[in-house]
Order: C-alpha cells, then structure tokens, then sequence
C-alpha cells in the first residue's frame, strides 16, 4: 500500500506539493511536520487513512489484473486475475500509478558494468556510499533530491545530464508548534489554508494553458536561483535550460545547485548531448589550427624544448604530447565545448 510513496526510500526523498494540499479534502492532517512533506510522513499518512477507513479488507495484494470485460447483460465489468479469481464491478477505475516503475536507460555497454547498480526507486539502503565514487545517470526530480545528500558522503561523484532541468526555490520550513495547534483546535483554518494554496496552484494555469508568456517572470525567478548558487560560468552555462519553464516539468529544490560547486562532484553534459540527437560531430580545420597554434606558441618557452630529443617530440621537433599549462587550465579549457568550433552534422 502507498504506491510510490512505498517504493521510493532514497536519501532525501519529499514531495513537491505543499503538505497541506497533498493529502485528502476529508481527511486533512494538522500533524506535518514540514511545508513539504517526506516520503516517511505521506506514506504513514496514508497507511493510517487505509485503517481509518477500514479499506484494508478490500484491497487484494500481489493480486494483478489480466483481463476486463464488459458484460452488456448484467451492465457489470468482469474482471480476471492472475490468482484465477473473478471479480465483478459496476465501476473500474484505472489507477495505474506509473511513477512507481523505475525506468532503466538503454545505456550500451550497461550489462557488462561490474560494480554496484541500482535505481533510485529501488534504492540498495545495504550499500554504503561513503567515501565511494558514484556516477549519477539524469537530473530528474529524483535525481535532484537525492545528489545533495550522497554528495556529502562519497568521495567522488560524476553527474551525467541529459538536459538540464529548471529549479526553483523550495519555501520549505518546519511547521510551527502554534500552527499545529491552531491547525488541531480550530480545523477551519487548515481548511481555509488548504483553499489558499489551491487557488494559488489554479493560478498557474494562466501561466501554463491561457498565456505562455506569463511564464517569463517565473523564468526570471529560475534564472536568478542558478546565479545566486552558481558562480563558474561555464558551470551556470551547463546547468542553465534552453527551452522555456514549464516546457517540461518544473523542479523545486534549495540545495541542488550548491552541489555541483563541491569540489568533489562533476557534471557531465555538451558534445555526448550532441551526439545522443543522432548527430555527428568533428571539430573545423580552422578552429584545429588555431588550437594547434596556440598550444605550440606557449611550448616554445618549456623545459621540453630545450634542445634534448625525446619522445615528446616528432621527427620536425614538435611537441605533439604534452600540455603547456597546469592541469586545472587544460580542464577549464576543455569543460564545455564551444560548438562553433565544430561541425554538427545530422546522421
């Protein structure tokens, strides 16, 4: 019982709705104990509305429907199980929850990975990430919630990103003792709290399905939060959407973008993005040669060119090996690609 609420246990997992309004109009909880409520919380929640409601003797578990049919006789749905038994219903109503079901990415080369792997749905509480090195494969609303707490933990963490996705600010706090009380001896308050926050959500569909272009204020709002929490440029570049907010599903977090500052966590996007639309990619001659220039022009003054043959060095006296720089200068160079540098080819 309790659907994704049952399945998902990672590190950090909340909702994205307010307490107050994710639970049932007939049976509110003054008891939350966060604006946003956590996994544990709604899943008690909801267990304790099963026994309230006395429900528990309705539900058939590990049962699976195979088949339904409308019998136009009896005007009834039948059903037929996995168990051999047979139901009928005046009603069936298709509750099917999706999100419980992880989704496995079709990665090549997947199956002959040799370490510990495991999706976020169907989290392994027996295997300790601390001091690990831990590869982090999309930017989900999962994803987001779970990267700040294990980043803390493991010793390196490398975050593969498909395509950013836009964050706001969570207002989360813990729900005050005056609140609970006031929530608990005078119920029409929570009632009337719960009708703000509806109305307040309502008033997003303005912004979603009457005027698109609403949706710059709060893309405003988006942008400032990468800038405040993300201060490398190329970095605020990466994690930064091309598409308009609420394209795709909005996000609200206080600590993801923090994350990727750790000096132990990268983010892994531009040229893998490029190919995985089908596309091909190979650098221009131009841009090859000004590189190649540069680099040479700043090896001329290295200990490398000295006058000593080594294999550093090709049959012109080129050196064709080493970085002229330290190391932290090579990755700045090399984190984000500047595609007008490349030709971009549909396959």
């Amino acid at each position: 019982m309790g659907g994704t609420w049952r399945e998902n246990t990672y590190p950090g997992c909340p909702c994205d709705i307010l307490s107050h309004l994710y639970s049932f109009s007939f049976e509110p909880n003054p008891h939350w104990t966060r604006q946003y409520p956590t996994q544990p919380e709604i899943w008690d929640y909801l267990r304790r509305c099963v026994v309230k409601y006395r429900i528990g003797p309705h539900i058939r578990f590990r049962t699976r429907v195979t088949a339904v049919e409308f019998d136009d006789d009896s005007t009834t749905w039948r059903l037929a199980t996995n168990t051999g038994e047979a139901v009928r219903a005046r009603a069936v109503v298709g509750a099917f929850g999706p999100l419980h079901e992880p989704a496995i990415p079709d990665l090549p080369g997947l199956h002959r990975f040799a370490g510990t792997m495991f999706h976020s749905a169907r989290w392994d509480h027996d295997h300790d990430l601390t001091g690990r090195r831990v590869a982090v494969i999309g930017t989900g609303a999962s994803a987001i919630q779970f990267i700040p707490q294990i980043a803390k933990r493991v010793d390196r963490l490398q975050i593969f990103q498909r395509t950013p996705p836009w964050i706001m600010p969570k207002p989360d706090h813990e729900i005050r003792r005056f609140e609970h009380r006031l929530f608990r001896w005078f119920p029409p308050a929570q009632r009337a709290f719960r009708h703000l926050i509806y109305w307040r959500q309502e008033a997003a569909a303005l912004r979603f399905v009457v005027n698109p272009r609403l949706m710059r204020l709060a893309e405003a709002l988006a942008t400032r939060n990468i800038e405040r929490h993300v201060h490398d440029p190329a970095l605020r570049a990466a994690l930064t959407p091309r598409y308009v907010i609420g394209c795709k599903r909005i996000l609200i977090s206080n600590d993801y973008y923090p994350t990727p500052n750790r000096p132990n966590v990268g983010l892994t996007t531009r040229c893998l993005r490029e190919l995985d639309r089908g596309r091909t990619i190979d650098v221009r001659p131009a841009a090859e040669h000004a590189f190649n220039d540069w680099v040479q022009s700043k090896l001329r003054g290295t200990v490398w060119q000295t006058g000593c043959r080594s294999w550093y060095l090709n049959d012109e006296g080129r050196n064709r090996t080493l970085w002229p720089g330290f190391t932290f200068t090579y990755w700045w160079r090399t984190r984000t690609p500047r595609l007008s540098d490349y030709e971009v080819v549909a396959r």
